[in-house]
C-alpha cells in the first residue's frame, strides 16, 4: 500500500511492526493471519485511543477500568489499524458494528469479504483476520486461583473431561487452558462465545498441524468443516488458539509489537 494514510506519526511510530510485515486484502485469498500484540504502554493507550478510536469507542473505554481500559483501546485501536491496511483505507472512517450476540463486525465497507476477530487477556492481545471465511481467536491467561475444573465439568464435554481425568495431575491446568481456548475460538468464530453449549461439541487439542473437532452435537457446524490450531502464544503462562472454516488454505502468523520510541 503506498504511502500512510494519515499523519499520525506517533501511532505509527507505535505500531512499527505493522509496517514491518506488509500485508494486502489479497494475501488473505491463500492465508489466515493472526497478530500477537502485547499490551503496556500507556502512551499507546492515549495516542492510539485519541488518534484511532471513534468518539462512540472513546466513551465506552471511559466507562472501563484502568487495566481494562487500556487492553481494550490498544486492542480496538490496533485492530483499526490493521484493517486500514488490509482495506488500504483510512482506520478511522471504517465502520464496527455488534452483531446481537455482541460480536464486533465490519460495516464499512461493508462487501470486503473481511472476517474477523479479537481476544485479549492479561497483558496480551490476539488479532486474527480471513476472507470470506468465518473465524475465531482466544487467548487466556493460566491463572493458577481459577476454578478450571469446576468450569470443565459445567462447560467442557465427556470427551474432554475424559481426557482431563486421564492426564498427569501436573499437566491438567495446561491441557484445561489448550482445550478452553480451542472450544472458545471455534464458539466465537460461530459468533455465540460462551452461549453456545459447551458439551454441544468437542475439541482435540493433541497432534501436530491442524485440529478439528473431535465430536459435535448440534447443527451448529452442519454444512462447514473447521479447523483449529494452537501455536500463537509464546509468552509463558499463556494459552491462544484460531478456529476458522476450512479450504485449501496455507496458516500463516505474523507476530508483532508495540514499540514507544521516545516514551
Amino acid at each position: 500500500m503506498g504511502g500512510r494514510l494519515f499523519d499520525d506519526r506517533l501511532v505509527y511510530k507505535m505500531c512499527r511492526g505493522i509496517d514491518e510485515h506488509p500485508v494486502t486484502l489479497a494475501d488473505l485469498s491463500a492465508a489466515i493471519h493472526v497478530w500477537g500484540l502485547p499490551v503496556r504502554s500507556p502512551a499507546a493507550e492515549e495516542w492510539l485511543g485519541h488518534g484511532v478510536l471513534s468518539a462512540e469507542e472513546q466513551e465506552w473505554a471511559s466507562r472501563l477500568t484502568v487495566a481494562d481500559r487500556r487492553l481494550f483501546i490498544t486492542t480496538r485501536g490496533v485492530l483499526r489499524l490493521l484493517l486500514g491496511r488490509y482495506l488500504e483505507r483510512n482506520p478511522r472512517h471504517i465502520g464496527l458494528r455488534k452483531d446481537a450476540s455482541g460480536k464486533p463486525f465490519l460495516s464499512f465497507p461493508a462487501d470486503s469479504g473481511l472476517q474477523f476477530s479479537v481476544s485479549h487477556s492479561g497483558d496480551f492481545g490476539l488479532l486474527g483476520f480471513a476472507l470470506n471465511r468465518r473465524i475465531g481467536v482466544d487467548v487466556e491467561r493460566h491463572l493458577p486461583d481459577f476454578p478450571w475444573s469446576q468450569v470443565a465439568q459445567s462447560w467442557f464435554a465427556p470427551e474432554e473431561t475424559a481426557l482431563l481425568s486421564t492426564a498427569a495431575p501436573a499437566r491438567r491446568m495446561a491441557l484445561f487452558y489448550s482445550i478452553w481456548t480451542l472450544k472458545e475460538a471455534y464458539a466465537k468464530a460461530l459468533g455465540q462465545g460462551l452461549a453456545l453449549p459447551g458439551q454441544s461439541f468437542a475439541v482435540c487439542p493433541f497432534g501436530e498441524g491442524p485440529r478439528g473437532l473431535l465430536a459435535c452435537r448440534s447443527n451448529e457446524s452442519r454444512g462447514s468443516e473447521w479447523i483449529m490450531q494452537t501455536p500463537f502464544c509464546d509468552r509463558t503462562g499463556y494459552s491462544a488458539a484460531v478456529a476458522w472454516e476450512a479450504g485449501s488454505i496455507e496458516l500463516t502468523v505474523r507476530c508483532f509489537s508495540l514499540k514507544p520510541d521516545g516514551v
